[in-house]
């Protein structure tokens, strides 16, 4: 019912033929929560279009770090601008 009313909207979900996501949740009864947070990185990563700089050195944030006995220090970077390349230190 509720995606019917949607659809009066222009909001048509994806197995209809239209081009909007939708997810059931329940958040009472923790249903489905980790396919919306799914759906909702999808959408971003869909509409920033992101694009980095090849040209200038990486530039981030650092959000964990690790010693990994078979690989070394092993870090999670938040790159913000440039681009990260093989080899390169942090």
């Amino acid at each position: 019912k509720i995606r019917g009313q949607l659809t009066e909207y222009g909001l048509v979900p994806e197995e209809y033929g239209g081009d909007t996501m939708f997810v059931d949740v329940s958040a009472r009864s923790n249903i489905n929560i980790d396919k919306l947070l799914e759906a909702i990185l999808l959408t971003a990563d869909a509409a920033l279009e992101l694009r980095a700089n090849p040209h200038k050195a990486a530039r981030g944030v650092a959000i964990e770090a690790n010693l990994d006995k078979g690989r070394g220090a092993v870090v999670t970077v938040l790159v913000q601008t440039g681009t990260l390349r093989v080899g390169d230190t942090m």
